[in-house]
């Protein structure tokens, strides 16, 4: 508490001198597109402004040197209008909004031919650029065809795997989804359909913050925020993608954009076809009680599941400084899988033929409201998402030597989930070295659970859970030279959780709690260009509905291992320090190094427990633990190659107590354990404009208080190829999982050991097709007149 007190003092402190975001350099050069030479003491006039409102624009002009050359420094994510004025050459005119050191070829024509063509080229495209609260990076669309969609894209992003479950992490560590500052409240296979609705072309930049400030949900530690284009094209496309893997895999996509100055509308339909596969092994071995010697297999066997989603969305500017949005998603999922259950124990073996028939849908409804002021920004965004999901899980045991079946048991499950959240977030800009943000978040998660259990199909219950989170947060930042600069946020949480059972296992619980989240910042750029930061952030890790139930809502007839929750449960808390350094060199070579130590109070384990001869895996609170890591970014361009490099080192420890569930005490501790990661990515062109990525990921064993987890990984290789003036993109992926048949568990606690063995990840060859139909262009802007500029009236002469 007075580590909380004393940065709190820290932070008023620091509020009204909190970081300038780094000045970003944009260069470029000038170049005759007869003969490709660079043209010296060229008149280039630049607009800056914080919106697209002109009215609190700054123009400057610069000459091109004798190499035909110009750069200046600029904020970040500052509208630009470039316009360039030479004698005997046609004006050439660019808008477009800072989000990256950038390189611009403007390539001019004579006045005897027409405009000529502008290219944008980042130095930083597919390479991390350090920000506050973690790293950017602006997307190369040449590995990954703008026709394709996110998911796809993503899948090659240095660092980032997304698993076949919808889980998203950046070298081992699990990611939030957030669309323009926006959480997305999906998982699983809800998750990976709405990535794949995404186009790819939409995407500005991608920002992964392993330390988000005040502004986020203090829930979790790290997220993924996506930033998409509004505004500033115009035309209409269709494009038609149609995937098909092994495993009688395959999926059709029609996405149809129409943007126009102040309009931009978007429909996509997406039809997935897949199979569902998995194979499970559970075994327990005791020496003291041999009874207790038992195994268990799940086998699914390749099993047809079908989607079907429908996205909309509208972005209308009513004015040049208001802008309104609304977006709509429907999905729709079914499958039935038929599986075989086989228990063995030391008195007598069951084969259980079982049927799981499951349907799910789900409505996303969300949007926003802005307002572009001549200080600041006020924004309105809110989101609505409901699923339903029905399972019916059928049990019949198979009798040996007999035709006959016995029914054992069913399962029935139908679950309402309904998250809604509203956020008011308003921001001012001072001066240019000072920036604020205040605003306030409510969301309300709702879940209603009717389900009957596997021994008893007439014992049924119905559970409903609700938590209310209702926060405030304040964070500015402050420039006080151009190589100092200050960050500052507090934010404040009150959590209501309310858990009732009715039925036969009646059961309420009620929970309310307060946390104060501050953070801070100190950031310092060198004249040689190295950048150092310096940070302290702090976060929460709430118990979930599925923790905080005392019972086992869903099993296996006869199951041997289970798990419960716990209604003594209490949140996690975190609280982490680091540094971080950049230093990017000239020869495109890029170096990012990152050490912090995580302290977690309370944190929430599932420990296993031995009562009434079986395994119950229970959450409970442990001692405090400790994390140290020290990562790498190695990133490193040529010509028509780009290699990054992330090695990751992390070395945990938990200290010792005494852990009692259910009147039966262990210990638990971990003195040091050492986890090492590697992701790399390698993108390279071959032949003519044949675009290969290779994405590779592995992470050592894991060790835990009681056994480890086996290291797995996993290889992709992907090359496209565009065709038609790139309006037709034909795709080749193949993923090869590592260890896919020797993914297990391993956990010894009370004389008793156990092994759990998991395939589900599979070797997959995936061909995908897209074409393109129309074309979306940017918006063309009025003529820069040359010759009415007096500003300029020296350079005429």
């Amino acid at each position: 508490m007075k580590g909380v007190l004393l940065l709190t003092i820290l932070y008023f402190i620091f509020l009204f001198s909190c970081v300038a975001q780094n000045k970003l350099i944009v260069s470029g050069s000038l170049i005759d597109s007869l003969n490709s030479t660079k043209i010296p003491s060229g008149i280039i006039s630049v607009t800056i402004s914080r919106s697209e409102s002109v009215k609190d624009s700054v123009r400057i002009i610069l000459k091109s040197n004798n190499e035909g050359r110009f750069n200046f420094e600029v904020d970040k994510f500052c509208h630009l209008s470039i316009k360039t004025a030479v004698s005997g050459y046609k004006s050439c005119n660019l808008n477009f909004i800072a989000m990256s050191d950038t390189t611009l070829s403007l390539v001019i024509l004579k006045n005897s031919n027409q405009l000529g063509e502008v290219k944008i080229i980042s130095n930083l495209k597919n390479q991390f650029k350090l920000i506050a609260g973690g790293l950017s990076i602006e997307p190369d669309l040449k590995t990954i065809s703008p026709s394709s969609f996110v998911l796809n894209y993503l899948k090659y992003v240095p660092g980032v795997t997304i698993s076949s479950q919808g889980n998203i992490s950046f070298s081992g560590q699990s990611l939030k989804l957030y669309v323009n500052g926006q959480l997305i409240s999906l998982s699983g296979a809800e998750l990976i359909s709405y990535l794949q609705q995404m186009a790819v072309g939409d995407l500005s930049s991608v920002d992964i913050l392993t330390e988000p400030g005040a502004s986020f949900d203090a829930s979790g530690s790290a997220l993924i925020n996506l930033h998409t284009k509004k505004f500033g094209t115009f035309g209409i496309q269709d494009v038609v993608a149609v995937g098909l893997t092994t495993h009688d895999k395959a999926y059709l996509n029609n996405s149809i954009l129409f943007t126009k100055s102040n309009l931009k509308l978007s429909v996509n339909l997406l039809y997935n076809h897949s199979n569902f596969s998995e194979n499970d092994y559970f075994e327990i071995n005791s020496k003291d009680e041999p009874s207790l010697n038992s195994s268990q297999t799940v086998n699914y066997p390749e099993t047809p599941q079908n989607s079907l989603s429908l996205s909309s969305g509208i972005d209308f500017r009513l004015r040049k400084n208001i802008q309104v949005g609304v977006y709509t998603s429907n999905s729709m999922v079914h499958g039935n899988y038929p599986y075989n259950y086989q228990l063995e124990k030391s008195i007598g073996s069951n084969n259980i033929l079982s049927n799981k028939f499951m349907r799910s849908n789900r409505y996303i409804q969300n949007g926003y409201f802005q307002v572009d002021m001549k200080k600041g920004v006020f924004k309105i965004d809110f989101s609505n998402t409901y699923l339903k999901d029905n399972n019916i899980t059928t049990n019949n045991l198979i009798i040996p030597d007999s035709s006959n079946t016995l029914k054992v048991a069913d399962n029935i499950n139908a679950s309402k989930t309904n998250v809604f959240f509203v956020n008011i977030n308003q921001g001012w800009n001072f001066i240019d070295k000072w920036k604020s943000n205040i605003g306030i978040k409510y969301s309300n998660n709702n879940l209603s659970n009717t389900f009957a259990t596997s021994e008893n199909p007439s014992t049924k219950g119905l559970t409903d859970y609700s938590e209310n989170i209702l926060a405030g947060f304040f964070e500015s930042t402050y420039s006080m030279s151009k190589y100092l600069g200050i960050q500052g946020g507090l934010r404040i949480e009150n959590t209501s959780a309310n858990l009732k059972s009715i039925g036969d296992m009646p059961y309420e619980y009620k929970k309310s709690y307060i946390n104060l989240f501050p953070s801070l910042g100190l950031f310092f750029k060198s004249k040689s260009g190295l950048n150092l930061s310096l940070y302290y952030t702090s976060h929460i890790d709430r118990p979930n509905y599925n923790q905080y139930i005392p019972f086992p809502e869903s099993l296996n007839a006869g199951s041997i291992s289970y798990n419960v929750g716990s209604n003594s449960l209490n949140p996690s808390r975190t609280n982490a320090v680091g540094i971080k350094l950049q230093k990017n060199f000239k020869n495109n070579f890029s170096f990012i190094s990152n050490f912090s130590r995580s302290l977690i109070n309370s944190p929430i384990l599932t420990l296993p427990f031995l009562i009434n001869s079986s395994i119950v895996n229970a959450p409970i609170n442990v001692a405090q633990a400790q994390i140290y890591t020290f990562q790498f970014i190695l990133s490193k361009r040529w010509k028509s190659l780009s290699l990054t490099f992330i090695p990751k080192f992390s070395r945990r420890y938990l200290n010792n107590s005494t852990i009692t569930y259910m009147n039966q005490s262990v210990d638990v501790g971990l003195a040091g354990s050492n986890y090492f990661s590697i992701n790399s990515n390698i993108n390279f062109t071959l032949f003519k404009n044949f675009n290969n990525a290779i994405a590779f990921s592995y992470g050592t064993k894991q060790y835990s208080p009681f056994g480890y987890t086996r290291g797995m990984g996993a290889m992709s290789y992907n090359i496209n190829k565009s065709f038609v003036k790139d309006r037709l993109n034909i795709s080749l992926d193949y993923s090869e999982p590592f260890n896919w048949l020797k993914n297990y568990d391993f956990q010894s606690v009370s004389g008793v050991k156990y092994t759990s063995i998991i395939k589900n990840e599979m070797r997959m060859l995936y061909l995908s097709c897209s074409f393109r139909i129309g074309n979306v262009k940017a918006t063309k802007t009025e003529t820069y007149d040359y010759d009415s500029d007096s500003r300029v009236k020296d350079d005429r002469k």
